[in-house]
């Protein structure tokens, strides 16, 4: 299996920046926090990562707010916090915004 090692935020963000489907996924700062949570996970289970920015866009999404969340997913009985969303899927706060597995 080929595994390419990446270290640095910034080559996510690129990737997605010169992908014309997928440019206004992620924040640069949305993109590092994917990263570090990534690494962490990698870290945990002890295993590798395959890096699939174009996967990740499939399986994650960035939001501004728990209200642009909601507004989303359009829901007849919207999240009240950030911790009740925790409660169903990945959270990844990040300054500037959130980061969910989507559901």
């Amino acid at each position: 299996m080929i595994i390419e090692t990446i270290t640095d935020s910034n080559r996510l963000y690129h990737d997605l920046q010169t992908t014309s489907d997928y440019k206004t996924h992620f924040s640069y700062e949305g993109a590092k926090a994917l990263m570090h949570y990534l690494d962490d996970l990698s870290n945990e289970i002890d295993e590798n990562i395959e890096y699939d920015p174009i996967a990740w866009c499939g399986e994650y999404s960035e939001y501004k707010s728990l209200q642009e969340f909601n507004e989303y997913y359009n829901s007849a009985d919207p999240f009240d916090s950030w911790e009740e969303v925790q409660e169903n899927t990945t959270l990844i706060l990040f300054d500037g915004g959130a980061i969910i597995q989507d559901f």
